[in-house]
């Protein structure tokens, strides 16, 4: 995805950027909100033990498919509109995730589902570069995270909770109604940040051409390795974690979720405040020495 020069005579309301932090937990609370009912979907869709970790990876796969493509075309489009587009795709998707009887169209309707989610990864970040650059841009970023970071720590207890008062299809009908309320907002609150003169049209073999330059970047290819690595390990546990402390271990479902809660925060936090020390070029004395925290950290 391109970038351009900021556009500094926008300036983002506290309501604005609560709302661009919520819409940027829809992929991670679509991720994790389920987790719980893995057993249950299981059983009413007649596939057996283990067969719902495959709608999970269904779910990985249309979003990272997505956010490749949805950069290039919000630069393109800008980032009105395509988040509408992709907001209500997502919406149609999880209604019809929610009625499904059948395996196979719940798996497809996942990849579908993130296919469109996969903007809401990709807006938020695109709109802050847009509208700031530096320290200014740290700041948006990290109160962003601060929306941010909640969503992925309560999903899980939230998909229990929905459990407690329904089956499985009642997390889906759930997350359809908070995107189609959030599509909602976004166009009555937010303001379009990338004005036509400012948009970029490249063909398809220029957007590989450039991922493909991307790709033999050593530096962005060792940290990009690293991350995903770290985080196979994170989903391959929380994937089977239902199936295991719920069948095997027969504990009651809290338990587990603080357990994955703990995993992803830790995991979350220290890797997104290292991103913000090297945003900017100026790095405060926090990023260039660690502190007595960092050390008892380890």
């Amino acid at each position: 995805m391109l970038t351009s020069s900021p556009q500094p005579a926008i300036r983002f309301s506290t309501g604005q950027i609560i709302l661009l932090g919520l819409v940027s937990t829809i992929g991670p609370i679509s991720t994790d909100m389920y987790l719980p009912a893995f057993p249950q979907l299981e059983h009413d869709l007649g596939q057996g033990p283990g067969s719902a970790q495959l709608t999970l990876a269904a779910w990985f796969i249309g979003l990272s498919l997505g956010q490749f493509c949805l950069g290039p075309l919000s630069d393109r489009f800008g980032r009105h509109k395509p988040m509408v587009v992709g907001l209500v795709i997502y919406v149609m998707a999880t209604v019809l995730l929610a009625s499904t009887s059948s395996y196979w169209s719940f798996c497809l309707l996942r990849l579908v589902a993130a296919l469109g989610g996969a903007i809401t990864s990709v807006v938020p970040r695109a709109i802050v570069r847009d509208v700031a650059t530096g320290h200014e841009a740290v700041r948006l970023m990290s109160q962003l995270t601060l929306v941010f970071g909640v969503g992925p720590i309560l999903a899980p207890t939230l998909g229990s909770a929905f459990l407690a008062f329904g089956s499985w299809r009642l997390i889906f009908w759930a997350g359809a109604v908070a995107a189609a309320a959030l599509a909602a907002l976004w166009l009555l609150v937010m303001p379009e940040t990338l004005p036509e003169e400012r948009r970029y049209a490249l063909p398809p073999v220029e957007i590989l051409r450039r991922y493909l330059i991307l790709a033999r970047e050593p530096v962005f290819m060792s940290s990009a390795t690293l991350s995903s690595f770290s985080t196979f390990v994170m989903f391959a546990y929380l994937s089977n974690a239902p199936l295991l402390f719920e069948h095997l271990l027969a504990l009651r479902r809290v338990p587990l979720l603080f357990s994955s809660e703990s995993m992803r925060a830790g995991l979350f936090w220290p890797r997104k405040s290292t991103a913000s020390c090297r945003t900017v070029s100026n790095l405060p004395r926090s990023c260039r020495r660690p502190s007595r925290l960092a050390s008892y950290r380890g």
